[in-house]
């Protein structure tokens, strides 16, 4: 769960609600932002109702401390809900907060059901990403990487064609000698894209996943099949793509100045009344995004 900052802004949020309060988070992710609300009724005795909702599965029952745990019960988890059409009544909520979520739904249709969905006098809360933050920022550093490992030196493709021709490994030496020597060009120019790669991104975190996983196939080729060896690799040129595609939509979500002017018209045209945008710095200081208030 979150701390720091990003926590400190949601605890004074949630301690400003009445006892009994409604609060709804929507663009839930894993339920993060609905449980540390449920946590801090919990501590203070307000006894909330803490719904919360997103477009993909959400898993009640996480890995966490006791009161997190215990925490998570108390929230009415809906999966499969998009941000634009919200299965409650009208004017059912006091407060609905989203973290880096609701910035990727349609913006004009998900605050027209936002204030459908708010009380009067109900507020809307956000944290959403801004196109300077820090984690913007490490996005792009990180598709960087992702281009260079997948189109410039193509190492899935690469590993591909020196797995496919090694074939299945025979357990005599000299035979095991003369497959090894068959494919070495290929082997050459595996270790000579691996090598540039590993050259520049060897200590990024993304870096070392990358190089983990093609490595960890060509390390136990022996212990494995040609097959067993493809489809290790499919598998991880399949988790690269996916990686590289939350990050392009993570890029893609954030929030630039003009973005967030037409933000402030769209609410103002959806019912909102008070209208506030404001830049949220981290612990370090670094820019983490926008604090988005609409009431």
């Amino acid at each position: 769960n979150y701390d720091g900052v990003v926590r400190e802004f949601w605890r004074e949020k949630f301690l400003e609600l009445p006892n009994g309060a409604r609060i709804l988070d929507i663009a839930a992710g894993n339920g993060a932002i609905a449980t540390i609300a449920a946590e801090i009724g919990q501590d203070n005795r307000k006894d909330f109702f803490v719904a919360a909702t997103d477009l993909a599965d959400i898993h009640a029952d996480l890995i966490g401390d006791e009161a997190t745990k215990r925490a998570r019960k108390t929230v009415e988890f809906h999966s499969r809900i998009p941000c634009e059409s919200q299965p409650f009544e009208a004017d059912s909520f006091e407060l609905v907060t989203s973290q880096f979520g609701f910035e990727y739904s349609t913006i004009e249709q998900t605050l027209a059901e936002v204030r459908r969905v708010l009380v009067p006098g109900g507020r809307f809360v956000a944290i959403s990403h801004h196109t300077r933050s820090v984690l913007i920022q490490a996005a792009k550093v990180e598709l960087d990487i992702y281009e260079l490992a997948l189109d410039e030196l193509d190492l899935v493709a690469g590993s591909r064609r020196y797995f496919e021709a090694l074939g299945e490994l025979p357990d005599d030496p000299q035979q095991l000698k003369n497959a090894q020597e068959k494919v070495q060009p290929l082997v050459e120019e595996y270790n000579r894209r691996m090598h540039r790669f590993q050259d520049k991104y060897a200590e990024h975190e993304c870096g070392k996943f990358i190089i983990g996983a093609i490595g960890y196939i060509a390390r136990t080729a022996r212990q494995t099949t040609r097959a067993e060896r493809l489809e290790a690799l499919d598998k991880a040129g399949s988790d690269f793509q996916l990686a590289r595609a939350r990050l392009d939509d993570m890029v893609a979500a954030s929030l630039d100045n003009e973005q967030i002017e037409t933000l402030t018209l769209t609410a103002r045209e959806a019912g909102f009344n008070s209208v506030h945008c404001l830049k949220l710095y981290g612990d370090d200081n670094g820019l983490a995004g926008w604090q988005i208030h609409l009431s």
